[in-house]
């Protein structure tokens, strides 16, 4: 005897928007590691949505919210070599030791 749900949506089931992306997804995209697009979606840097335990996001909402210009970026940037000393050579010293 066939199973009379064969053949037949269950109406109770959700299906998720195509334009859903996962955090390996996004990470891949813009480049940054999977723990890095984690902790922005936590700390809600970048929109998401919570899919049971995991996130997800719409690139087209993300990358407006970089263009706005309001994400910390994930990593600071390095400071120019002059403001680190690094360009400068080590000071001399008189008198021996």
């Amino acid at each position: 005897m066939p199973n009379k749900s064969q053949g037949k949506a269950d109406p109770t089931a959700r299906k998720l928007p195509d334009d859903l992306i996962t955090v390996s997804e996004l990470a891949e995209y813009l480049r940054f590691s999977a723990g890095t697009v984690r902790r922005m979606a936590r700390e809600r840097t970048i929109p998401s949505l919570k899919v049971g335990s995991e996130f997800r996001f719409r690139l087209a909402d993300v990358m407006a919210k970089i263009q706005e210009g309001d994400t910390a970026a994930p990593v600071s940037s390095p400071a120019p070599m002059a403001a680190t000393g690094l360009g400068t050579p080590p000071a001399t010293t008189t008198g021996g030791f």
